[in-house]
């Protein structure tokens, strides 16, 4: 896929078994089942908590390295 100056961008290839795993148990898309695998979001469980998370679902931002700085 090239983006307008001509950037190409690079996505990993998942196993296609994920791919198909989470195809078939959210009945999401390819495209959405491959995007899923390449965050490491494997279970239908945490695809639901990604897509419609809550506020206790976010870590906490002070875990982020020198933000109190």
């Amino acid at each position: 896929m090239a983006d307008r100056v001509g950037r190409q961008w690079l996505l990993r290839a998942p196993e296609e078994s994920l791919v198909q795993g989470i195809r078939e148990e959210t009945g999401f898309s390819d495209a959405a089942s491959r995007i899923m695998v390449n965050r490491g979001i494997l279970a239908p469980r945490e695809t639901e908590t990604f897509l419609n998370g809550t506020l206790q679902d976010l870590s906490s931002p002070f875990q982020m390295k020198d933000l109190e700085k």
